[in-house]
């Protein structure tokens, strides 16, 4: 207010952030974003993530039952597992997909089909070998 017609750089600070503040008030209107329905909307959140842990820890408990068919599930999960992690193990960095041998046959399995893998290349007229 000293009537010099120049801001300061706290007087601009001021007013930026009065700015700012006003445009996101008059977004958030724009978009039904009131305080209340934030509120409620994170805590609609809350009660869905609380739900989900709910249902994982019952579902948890349901298949740790001693009886047999605690047993039979639990020996699945771990046999499916185990395969996964195998599978998992058997990409020597080959992106396409994954081989898989069984006995002297080998399968490779990309994203559409699984198809046995050649067995050797074929060779041209001159002797030459082609890749696979």
């Amino acid at each position: 207010p000293d009537n010099s017609k120049v801001i300061t750089f706290v007087e601009f600070e001021a007013a930026y952030g009065h700015l700012q503040k006003i445009l996101v008030t008059q977004t958030l209107k724009e978009a039904g974003m009131t305080k209340q329905r934030m509120y409620l909307m994170l805590a609609y959140a809350i009660m869905l993530l609380l739900l989900m842990f709910v249902f994982i820890f019952v579902g948890v408990t349901a298949f740790t039952g001693t009886g047999t068919v605690g047993a039979v599930i639990n020996s699945i999960l771990t046999a499916a597992s185990g395969l996964a992690m195998n599978l998992k193990k058997a990409d020597t960095g080959d992106k396409k997909g994954v081989v898989v041998k069984i006995g002297e046959e080998e399968f490779k399995s990309d994203k559409k089909t699984a198809s046995p893998a050649p067995a050797e290349p074929q060779k041209t007229q001159g002797g030459n070998q082609m890749p696979a």
